[in-house]
């Protein structure tokens, strides 16, 4: 056989096998809800098996394994437009469910159960809702941030960042996630002139840019830095392998950032109903709590005190004192695109 008919034979078989691999998603989701999710599969699945148990409704979970997770499915969703098998997205940020909402790709949704998600975590549009939120925190290892006596508090890390040499320091690359979400902040309130000397600050004076808020927890849990930037559930994830990490939060102009997933339902569903319902069930008591326990995610709406695990109950007042991070939306992809020209050199 010659190279040229076996490569035509190779990539027929591919396509069989693509094909194959297609219809048998499409049986598996025919006569199910799909539900797009980025948030970790490991505390998804659970939340969605109990709707189910609870509905009867069946539900097909698409998930994206990658670091970039919450841009990938976004990136889905945009390039199959009216034409996408989901029925409901649940992301684990904003900024990116906002990015279909300008396309108009999300339905209206008003019903009792947004009612107990705060406005400043929910669309005044009522097209997507937030629920179980995380903090962008300093993750501090007590052991290298300086002698025992040194009290690690917002003002002494503050101090510390104001020192020449922050070879010590890391931080997420800003190309997408939380650590972006916290860039377009700076730009929405600093201008973008001001947010970028701050970048370029960071970077002359040597501040570790790693590729990821995990990377950054592993790094200063493991001594290799002494501080940096990262997510609440991060910092509880380092805990829990035995690391003795301490965290406060990041401040803004004096108040903080609290990053929610967001759930909203797609215009194009075939399933608005049961969509609806399983909508209804994420913004519940239930399951903010359930992800407090199991994901350390921060409850939104009204819970009583008694109900919130011990170590998440900080939290949620830091929480309260929170930007609306939906209103970078308007300059994310301004800076966006002045993060990627700095990257691509």
């Amino acid at each position: 056989m010659t190279p040229t008919r076996s490569r035509f034979w190779t990539l027929i078989t591919l396509v069989i096998v693509l094909l194959a691999a297609w219809l048998a998603i499409s049986r598996r989701a025919s006569g199910s809800l799909v539900v797009y999710c980025t948030h970790d599969l490991v505390y998804a699945e659970p939340v969605l098996e109990e709707f189910t148990r609870q509905t009867g409704i069946q539900v097909t979970l698409v998930g994206d394994t990658e670091a970039t997770k919450s841009l990938g499915l976004v990136e889905r969703l945009l390039r199959e437009g009216d034409q996408t098998p989901c029925d409901l997205f649940w992301n684990n940020e904003v900024l990116g469910t906002i990015r279909l909402q300008q396309k108009g790709l999300l339905a209206t949704y008003s019903g009792p159960a947004s009612q107990r998600i705060p406005q400043q975590f929910r669309d005044f549009g009522n097209q997507w809702f937030g629920f179980g939120g995380r903090m962008r925190v300093w993750v501090v290892n007590p052991s290298k941030f300086g002698p025992p006596e040194t009290p690690i508090t917002e003002e002494s890390i503050m101090r510390r960042m104001a020192e020449s040499d922050l070879t010590r320091v890391a931080i997420a690359k800003p190309l997408y996630g939380t650590t972006f979400t916290q860039y377009a902040m700076l730009w929405k309130l600093h201008g973008p002139g001001q947010t970028q000397l701050e970048h370029l600050e960071l970077v002359d004076r040597g501040c570790r840019f790693v590729a990821g808020n995990a990377m950054v927890r592993d790094v200063v849990a493991g001594g290799s830095c002494d501080f940096g930037m990262t997510d609440s559930d991060d910092v509880f994830a380092a805990r829990d392998s035995g690391y003795p990490v301490e965290m406060l939060p990041i401040r803004i102009d004096g108040k903080t950032l609290c990053i929610p997933n967001t759930v909203a339902i797609l215009k194009s569903s075939d399933r608005p109903v049961e969509a609806a319902r399983l909508l209804e069930y994420l913004l519940s008591e239930e399951v903010e709590l359930e992800l407090a326990r199991t994901a350390r995610q921060i409850p939104l709406g009204s819970v009583p005190d008694e109900k919130i695990p011990d170590e998440i109950r900080p939290l949620v007042q830091w929480a309260k004192e929170s930007w609306n991070v939906a209103d970078a939306t308007d300059v994310a992809p301004a800076c966006l695109e002045w993060l990627k020209s700095e990257y691509a050199r």
